[in-house]
């Protein structure tokens, strides 16, 4: 009886952590809407950059600007899927985003104080500094299994 007890228990601990937990790479993750994330990006920035209400608002208009510019890309970027774009192609899209960026900084230079700006600058380094990190890190991940 001792020993079925166990083995019950055994069972109900390993079934238990078994179970698939909600983790960024599972997929499981709760998407959120544009909205949602131009929100958040904004509340960032606020309390990184000390915003005020005016600089907020016109600080909302580039991030949705950024937004809507980045849903046209990506429905021009998938408009044929399984397709791979020419060398051409993506060296269009490569001037076209630098455009964008300067023109974005642009923007973003005249709503903020130069303090403001310097801060910006540094955030965005470290975001992209993060981002190449992100992607080493995941190419490392899929190293291993192109060997075998």
């Amino acid at each position: 009886m001792k020993k079925l007890f166990v083995a019950a228990l055994l069972l109900v601990g390993i079934t238990s952590f078994a179970q698939e937990k909600a983790t960024p790479l599972t997929g499981n993750t709760q998407k959120i809407t544009i909205e949602q994330r131009n929100e958040a990006k904004l509340k960032a920035l606020t309390a990184d950059l000390n915003l005020d209400e005016v600089q907020q608002k016109q600080m909302a208009t580039i991030i949705a600007e950024q937004s809507a510019q980045r849903q046209a890309n990506a429905k021009e970027r998938n408009a044929v899927p399984g397709t791979r774009a020419t060398p051409e192609a993506l060296q269009k899209r490569v001037t076209q985003n630098e455009e964008i960026k300067a023109a974005t900084k642009e923007k973003v230079r005249k709503v903020l104080t130069a303090d403001q700006f310097a801060k910006w600058e540094q955030l965005t380094a470290e975001k992209k500094e993060k981002m190449q990190q992100r992607k080493i890190e995941k190419t490392d991940l899929k190293a291993p299994d192109a060997k075998k």
